[in-house]
């Protein structure tokens, strides 16, 4: 009976993180509109060939830069899989919720490569991909038990809390 006790508790865990995760959707449904998963927010703005873009064939840490509420951020992409195929959606403009006044995300439209570890501790400015196609950036430093591909880093966030803003906020991601 153990067996089967696990995998109850696992159920349980796994509709307890969907609940909590439950913000993560993207557009509310109109009206009279089916209650159905909601759809990925797709990336704007086309990319143009990766072969053009700065930084694309490189290895090692990128530049990137994101802006908000009229205010740029420098940040420093990982070599990773997940970052390379970033890349290849840059430049590109998301439209990110809030989410316990520590984050903001965005689903893309489509999912990255992703290796998803725990990471312990959360910093303000940590870029991150949440399971697979949810393009997190932090805000506040905090712990947490979720696993998190890391993506990179902003380099210094002041004002990046005040520039992402309480609602909903438009972040462009352009590779330097």
């Amino acid at each position: 009976m153990k067996p089967r006790r696990e995998a109850r508790a696992a159920a349980v865990l796994a509709l307890l993180m969907a609940l909590a995760l439950g913000g993560c959707g993207g557009a509310q449904p109109a009206a009279g509109a089916s209650q159905a998963a909601p759809a990925p927010v797709p990336a704007q703005n086309a990319a143009p060939p990766a072969s053009s873009r700065p930084g694309a064939a490189e290895s090692g840490p990128v530049a990137v830069t994101l802006t908000a509420g009229g205010k740029s951020f420098a940040a420093r992409l990982e070599d990773n899989a997940s970052t390379r195929a970033l890349l290849k959606l840059m430049p590109m403009t998301l439209k990110m919720e809030g989410l316990n006044s520590s984050e903001k995300f965005c689903y893309l439209a489509s999912s990255l490569p992703a290796s998803d570890q725990g990471v312990g501790t959360i910093h303000e400015g940590d870029l991150m991909l949440y399971g697979g196609n949810c393009v997190v950036v932090f805000y506040k430093t905090f712990d947490t038990k979720y696993g998190y591909t890391r993506l990179g880093r902003i380099a210094d966030t002041s004002g990046l809390a005040e520039a992402l803003g309480g609602g909903e906020v438009e972040v462009t991601f352009t590779a330097d």
